[in-house]
């Protein structure tokens, strides 16, 4: 994995994320989690250690982004998706749009769970926190429409694997 265009991939999803590019509505609902996204992409297709810390380092752009909760909360509950996304990658299949489309649903769904439905059942009387039906169906709404933008997502990084440092597993023989 190289990480100069990791960081260049990051920063795009940071602006594609604060522009809410692709918002269906004014009200937070159907709103593509560009950030969650990306760790998804990096727990399917970099190595596993590179992919923890990838999923780290977005959860940590998306905590400095929203700036809502305690430091490092948002990079914690994006590395626990990620990690769950690697330890299940080799029963899938990788490059069916089908297995990417569940997989950034569930990540995003962990991720949108962990960042926006626990906070507010913590500090319910907090104003800027949205109210639990409304960060409900944010979680489910954002889930589904990031599942649905995941394949095309992930159609474009692969075409350039090579400039983004991963090994093509379609060539790696098969261990016996």
């Amino acid at each position: 994995m190289r990480w100069i265009p990791f960081w260049l991939l990051l920063y795009i999803a940071c602006a594609m994320q604060i522009a809410h590019l692709g918002q269906i509505g004014e009200t937070g609902l159907f709103q593509v989690q560009y950030i969650a996204m990306l760790g998804a992409f990096y727990a399917l297709y970099a190595r596993e250690d590179y992919a923890l810390l990838a999923c780290f380092l977005a959860g940590l752009a998306y905590q400095l982004l929203s700036g809502n909760h305690v430091l490092g909360w948002d990079a914690l509950v994006l590395s626990f998706a990620g990690w769950m996304i690697m330890k299940a990658r080799s029963a899938m299949f990788q490059e069916h749009a089908l297995s990417q489309a569940i997989v950034g649903g569930i990540v995003t769904g962990i991720f949108l769970f962990g960042s926006v439905y626990i906070p507010r059942l913590i500090h319910p009387a907090n104003p800027k926190y949205p109210g639990l039906w409304h960060a409900w169906w944010m979680l489910v709404t954002g889930a589904a429409y990031t599942a649905l933008i995941m394949p095309i997502f992930c159609w474009i990084l692969l075409r350039w694997r090579r400039a983004l440092g991963f090994e093509d597993r379609r060539l790696r023989p098969y261990a016996h």
